[in-house]
């Protein structure tokens, strides 16, 4: 089991102690976190998502739109591109996380317009994107891609719409209310 949920690269910054242990909930952790953020709820739901997928041994891929598209243009250089493309279109959940926070080229966008295209009923794809799909041209440079991909990818769609603060910004700014770290830099003296 750990080395499927290991497989599925998800974020390096995550805990696994309590999940190793037995001690967590992650069903739990999504309604408790309900009453704190949006966006710890989006967060913590594509992780139990995700080891739900691993528990009934389902391959699983985690990562952010803008590191596939990295390493599909890294692929390409190094001529490796159709063993990632396949490798990507047999997981059996693929989720690509934060789709919208960065812009692509025009040749990123083609790449990862390509391996959403061959998951195209073939695989499950959870996308999480702070972008409305009229503004997703912006991501990818191309109305006529972000239509054929929008296309593919609202076809067999369920889409959870989700709104509220951020996570970081409330717990930096409770932090700042009870005088328990500063966003603002120190100054540090010359050695």
């Amino acid at each position: 089991m750990r080395k499927i949920v290991y497989s599925a690269i998800y974020p390096s910054s995550y805990d696994w102690t309590d999940y190793w242990n037995g001690t967590s909930n992650y069903y739990r952790d999504i309604r408790t976190a309900a009453t704190v953020s949006t966006i710890f709820i989006i967060v913590t739901y594509i992780i139990a998502l995700g080891l739900a997928a691993c528990q009934k041994g389902l391959s699983v891929a985690f990562t952010t739109a803008a590191a596939l598209v990295h390493d599909l243009m890294e692929a390409r250089d190094e001529r490796r591109l159709r063993i990632l493309q396949k490798h990507l279109a047999s997981v059996k959940l693929l989720i690509l996380d934060e789709l919208g926070y960065v812009p692509f080229t025009a040749v990123g966008g083609e790449l990862l317009f390509e391996v959403l295209s061959q998951r195209y009923e073939r695989g499950s794809t959870l996308v999480t994107s702070n972008l409305p799909f009229d503004e997703w041209t912006s991501v990818f440079g191309s109305e006529r891609l972000t239509g054929a991909l929008l296309d593919r990818l609202t076809h067999h769609v369920h889409i959870l719409e989700m709104n509220g603060d951020s996570y970081r910004l409330a717990s930096s700014r409770k932090r700042q209310k009870h005088g328990h770290g500063s966003t603002q830099q120190e100054e540090v003296p010359p050695p």
